[in-house]
C-alpha cells in the first residue's frame, strides 16, 4: 500500500474515532478524516495544535512516523513506536551482533551508493559530475579515508556555486536542506522500525543523546535527491539567507516523500523504496544477504 504524507500548518485539533484520524480546524468548523492505516508520515508544523492521547497512539500502532517542527518551521522532532516487528527482539540482537568489520563493509557500501547518487545528481543539473562517480569505486571499507567529506566539498560547490558552504545553522540553501534532510531521516526511521531494527542503534553514527543513529546512517545515500529537488526549484523560486522556510518550500520539499525510486529493475515511491532497504539492511546483519537493495532516484 503507497502511504501518505500529511501537513498541518493551522490551528487544529487532532483525535481519532472509527480508525480515522480526524483533524478540526480551530479557526473555523471544518473537519477532516483520514484513515490512519493509510497514514506513513504526519507532518505537525503549528504550535497551535492539539491532539488526544489516543490519536497519538494510533499512529504508533500504526507505524505512522510524526514529525513535529518548531518556530522556525524545521522538523524538531520525531515520535515512533517501540516496537514495529514479531521478530523484534531477534533482529535487535543481530544489531548488537554484528562484527566491527561487518559494519565497516556496510558503512563502505552506503557511502559508495551515497557518491553514485551525488555524481548522478551533479551531471543531471549540471553536465558534469566532478569525477565523484570514480571516488565512489576507491571507498575501502570504513572509508577510513574519509572520500565522503572529500567529495562533499566538490558536490556542493559543483552543485550550488563555489560561494556555498554546508552549514545547518545557516538559513537560505541550508534551511532548505535541512528540512528536506529532517522529513527524509523520519521516513527512514519509521521504515526501521517497521523492518524490525532498532533506530538508536547506529552503525557508523554514534551518539548518546540521539535516538535515532541508524536512520543516520541510512539515510546518507538519499539525501542527494533533496539537494536535487533544491537546485531544480532555486531558479524559479530563490532562497533567501533568512533561517524561516516559507510555506511554498515547506510545500515543495514534502514532495520528497512521493518521488520515485529505482532499485534493481524495479520501481517504488519512497516509502516502498524504504521498506525494501531497511530490509536489505537487516538481512545483511543478520548474515542473510551480501548485497543491499539502495533506492536509486529516477
Amino acid at each position: 500500500m503507497i502511504k501518505r504524507t500529511v501537513e498541518i500548518s493551522r490551528p487544529a485539533h487532532l483525535s481519532v474515532s472509527r480508525a480515522q484520524l480526524v483533524i478540526k480546524a480551530k479557526e473555523s468548523d471544518a473537519e477532516l478524516s483520514v484513515p490512519i492505516e493509510d497514514l506513513g508520515v504526519l507532518v505537525l508544523d503549528d504550535s497551535g495544535i492539539t491532539h488526544s492521547t489516543a490519536a497519538l497512539l494510533a499512529c504508533m500502532k500504526n507505524n505512522v512516523a510524526v514529525v513535529l517542527c518548531d518556530e522556525r518551521h524545521l522538523p524538531a522532532g520525531l515520535l515512533q513506536p517501540f516496537e514495529g516487528h514479531t521478530l523484534f527482539q531477534k533482529h535487535l540482537r543481530d544489531q548488537l551482533d554484528a562484527s566491527q568489520p561487518q559494519k565497516k563493509q556496510l558503512w563502505q557500501r552506503i557511502i559508495q551508493a551515497k557518491l553514485k547518487a551525488q555524481a548522478t545528481i551533479l551531471q543531471k543539473h549540471t553536465g558534469n559530475d566532478a569525477h565523484i562517480g570514480k571516488l565512489a569505486a576507491q571507498v575501502r571499507s570504513g572509508d577510513p579515508d574519509n572520500l565522503e567529506a572529500y567529495a562533499a566539498r566538490r558536490y556542493f560547490s559543483s552543485l550550488f556555486g563555489e560561494n556555498f558552504t554546508r552549514n545547518p545553522d545557516l538559513g537560505g540553501i541550508n534551511s532548505a536542506m535541512n528540512y528536506g534532510y529532517a522529513l527524509l531521516r523520519a521516513a527512514v526511521a519509521r521504515s526501521i522500525v517497521g523492518s524490525g531494527m532498532h533506530p538508536a542503534l547506529g552503525i557508523w553514527h554514534k551518539n548518546q543523546y540521539n535516538a535515532f543513529t541508524l536512520a543516520d546512517d541510512l539515510v546518507e545515500p538519499l539525501r542527494p535527491s533533496a539537494d536535487s529537488l533544491i537546485a531544480s526549484r532555486m531558479a524559479e523560486h530563490p532562497l533567501n539567507d533568512e533561517p524561516m522556510l516559507n510555506r511554498h518550500w515547506r510545500t515543495t520539499l514534502l514532495q520528497l516523500l512521493q518521488q520515485e525510486y529505482r532499485i534493481g529493475d524495479r520501481t517504488f515511491p519512497l516509502l516502498v523504496a524504504l521498506q525494501h532497504y531497511t530490509s536489505s539492511i537487516r538481512q545483511y546483519l543478520s548474515r542473510e544477504v551480501e548485497e543491499l537493495e539502495t533506492p536509486v532516484l529516477l
